[in-house]
Parts: C-alpha cells; structure tokens; sequence
C-alpha cells in the first residue's frame, strides 16, 4: 500500500546535507556544492531506492517548507518554489506546465528531469543546483533570463530549445558523466559557462556545435557529431600543420609566431586568435562544421571565431574564405590584414552580425583568377567589410555576387569591379574614386567636400543626399 505524502515527511533524512551542501554565496562554494554527490540518489540501486518513496503529483503551488524525497513527480500546473530546501527525486521528473523555481535551494534526480514547452524555470540565486543522474531535457518556450545564477549538472544527455540561460551573471551547465554524453542544444543558443567534466574515453558528443561564453574543458574529449579533430593551444614557435586541419575547441593563440595549414583549415569551434602573429591556409578557411557521408562532404554552421585585434596580424588564404558561424559581434575584429586569392562566402542566416568588423581591419583580394564575393546581408547593422583593397589583375577580376556593404576605405587600385557595392556615408574611397558600381539601399548622403567620381553604374532605391560633387560614368538608375 502506498504511504501518504505525510509519511514521507515524517521519514525525510536528517538535515546533514542541508549543511553540507548549501553553498554560503560566494564562487568557491557553489563549485564545492555541486562536487558533493548524494549517493543514495544515484547510486547503482536506484530502482530499488524509488520504490521506497511514492510519487507526487502538482497541480496547484506548492512551496517547500523542509528538505523532502519522492518517487517520481509530475508537474502539470502551479508553482513548485524550493524556498531553499532540498528535493530529492529517486525517479524521474516530468513537467508538462507550470514553474519550477529553486530560490535557493537543490534538486537531485536520479532519474530523467524533462521541461516541457509550457514549462517555466527560474534560477536566479547563486546557490541555486539542479542534477540530474540520467540526463535533462528544457524545452521550454519561454526564455528571457529564466537562469541567471546556479548550476545545471547531469551525468546524462543534454536537450535544451531556447535560450532559457543568460549570457551574463554566474549559471554554469556541469556535464560530469562517465561514459558518452549527447548534448542537443539549438542552433544559435548561448551558454554561459559550459564545464566539462566528464574523463571517459568517449566524453562528449555535440549534435553540433555550441556557443558559449566561457567553457572549462579540464580535457574532456568532444566531438562534434560525431566528427574528432585537435584542440587549440598557445605557440611557442612556428609551427606546420600537413594536409587538412579541423579545430574543434579551445583557443589556438599564435603569439607573434606563424602557423601554416598545408590543407583546408575547417574550425568547427573555437578561437583562433592571430594577434601580432601570421596564419598561412593553403587551402580553404571554412568557419563552418562539417559531417562526412562517405566521401561526400556537407557543411554547415560553426560556433568557431577569428580574432584580430592587432595591427601586425595577418592571415593568408590561397583558397576560399567561408564564414557560417553562428556568434555575435564581439569586438573581435578590430584590426589586421586578411589577404585572400579566392572567393568570399559569408552566410549570416543564424547570425546577422557575425562578421562584423570595424577600425583598421582590412581585407584585400589578391587572386590571379576570377574572386567572388558574397554577403547574405548588406545593410548597416548586418555582417560586412570594413576596409577592402583589390590588388586582383586578372581580367577576370573582382565580382559582388551579391551586394556588399563595407562601411571603411575602399582601395581599388584602379582596377574595375563587378557587381554592386552598398556603400554608406562613412565609406571613403582613395582618391575619391571608384571603378565599379554603387547600389544605394537606403539613404546615402555625400558631403559637401566630396568629389567622387563612379566608374561604373550607380542604381538607387533609397534617397542621395547630394551636397557634394559626383560624377557617374555609367548609368543612373531609381527605383521607381
């Protein structure tokens, strides 16, 4: 026969893990709580040790006024406030509806913790711990800062559909397994502080790859589906790398040396931080990630960044450069040359603003054959050039596949360039010229100290404020 929830009250253990495994608010001791593991949770007995205690079921608020332990919990409804206490589930935990908030307190679960999509979270408390033994799933809908403080920590897999933690304060995701841990979260989705703690030989696995802000690796082994490659690092002298090379995590910082590729560089996550050194590819750059069927390759989105804040930087490609990465303008590109001999690629589907350079950063096409450039967006505010030159003397030459805002100096050197530019009224030209055509997309305004003079083609849809002089060798067309 089934005991009432009195009985389980009545039965609840001693409040000793309520001393030791509270944290008092500072770093150190939230990390503390989260290394204490409640063995008759996730011990090898689990089953047994559910059957012991009866399910609870919540449709209606229900507050903690002591530490308890339960069977299974279903929540459907109402509002389960921890109020500083400690719940322990020796099953699983299920909510189809309501809030959970843990105001301080601690959840372990020997089981599953499933969220469902009319399910709401709120960890805001720095004490604030959620465990799971067998894995946890948040599918919640709603996501504004419903986890700013506290840690999430499962020894299972990892499901998480909206961006349910902030990108700010102290909210950790812990995966400690030991054995392979699936991690499914979205496409686009931020984690603040990713720590990895699992030691087994197959680690962890990404469905694809994760954006995060800090992440504590401690030598965890990560694939990306599936896919392996290498761990960035610091140089120490020049290094070379034969064939391709796919970056999976961790900063790979040059520190004033050089590092070549002689193969594609793929950079599925990670940093690679040129500083005052030099990255040569001998091949394609692709910040993107890559699955293999076969021998057939398919790319798709990277969590990976390039960084170049220093003016001595350089990055050579002798093939194409594609970005399809799914980080925000950071700052990360301030300064440094890029000099790349192929085409240009740069997909802002996930990410509208994910090359976003500004100040000195330059990029500049020197290619012997035709180049391509291609941006998926080409207004102010989206992912552009910020300094272009073009040292491309082929007859061929340089094409906007499609058009291209850069928002710095434009050096053409004298060589016509197909396609559209969306210039903007910031863009300066040297010599106050430019050899190719201009598409004007919103309003464009020329100063009264300017003379430039168009080579090619100027098409407008947006509104030219005049004040300046310009001359057009080629067609003015409106949209009319």
């Amino acid at each position: 026969m089934r005991r009432k929830y009195k009985d389980i009250i009545k039965k609840s253990l001693a409040v000793v893990l309520a001393v030791t495994m509270l944290p008092l608010g500072d770093y150190s001791n939230v990390v503390m709580a989260t290394e204490v593991n409640d063995t008759s949770v996730s011990s090898e007995n689990k089953e047994t040790d559910k059957n012991e205690y009866t399910d609870l079921e919540i449709k209606e608020d229900y507050n903690l006024k002591e530490d308890i332990e339960i069977g299974n919990l279903k929540q459907t409804s109402g509002t389960i406030n921890l109020n500083g206490h400690i719940m322990k589930i020796h099953g699983d935990y299920i909510s189809t509806g309501g809030e959970l908030q843990i105001a301080g307190g601690s959840v372990y679960c020997s089981g599953q913790i499933n969220l469902g999509r009319y399910s709401y979270i709120k960890m805001n408390d720095v004490n604030d711990y959620m465990f799971a033994d067998s894995g946890i799933s948040i599918l919640s809908a709603y996501s504004e800062n419903q986890i700013t403080n506290g840690v999430i920590e499962t020894k299972g897999e990892l499901n998480i559909t909206s961006q349910v933690v902030s990108r700010s304060g102290y909210n950790k995701i812990l995966l400690s397994g030991d054995g392979l841990q699936k991690v499914d979260i979205a496409q686009g989705i931020y984690v603040n502080i990713l720590e990895l703690d699992n030691h087994s030989n197959d680690g962890v696995d990404f469905i694809r790859p994760v954006n995060h802000v800090n992440i504590i690796r401690n030598d965890t082994k990560i694939t990306i589906d599936g896919k392996e490659g290498i761990y960035g690092h610091t140089l120490t002298d020049d290094e070379l790398i034969e064939g391709d090379c796919i970056l999976i995590e961790d900063t790979m910082k040059l520190d004033g040396h050089s590092l070549t590729i002689n193969g594609n560089l793929i950079q599925m996550g990670g940093t690679m931080d040129i500083g005052n050194g030099e990255l040569t590819v001998n091949g394609d750059y692709r910040l993107q990630s890559v699955k293999y069927d076969g021998e057939t390759e398919t790319y798709g989105v990277s969590s990976g960044r390039l960084k170049m804040l220093d003016d001595a930087g350089i990055v050579n490609i002798n093939g194409d450069f594609i970005s399809q990465t799914s980080v925000k303008d950071e700052n990360i590109l301030t300064a440094g040359v890029m000099r790349i001999t192929g085409d240009v690629s740069v997909n802002s589907t996930v990410s509208v603003n994910s090359f976003m350079p500004t100040e000195n950063h330059t990029i500049v096409l020197c290619g012997t054959d035709k180049q391509v450039v291609n941006f998926d967006r080409f207004y102010t505010g989206s992912s552009h050039i910020q300094n272009l030159e073009i040292l491309n003397a082929s007859e061929a030459g340089v094409e906007f596949g499609e058009k291209t805002l850069v928002t710095g100096n434009v050096k053409d050197n004298g060589y016509f360039v197909k396609g559209y530019l969306v210039p903007s009224s910031n863009t300066t030209y040297t010599d106050d010229a430019y050899h190719g055509n201009w598409y004007i997309y919103s309003s464009l305004i020329i100063s009264n100290e300017k003379n430039f003079h168009i080579y090619g083609d100027i098409y407008s849809k947006g509104v030219l404020n005049l004040q300046g002089k310009l001359t057009v060798e080629g067609k003015f067309e409106t949209n009319k």
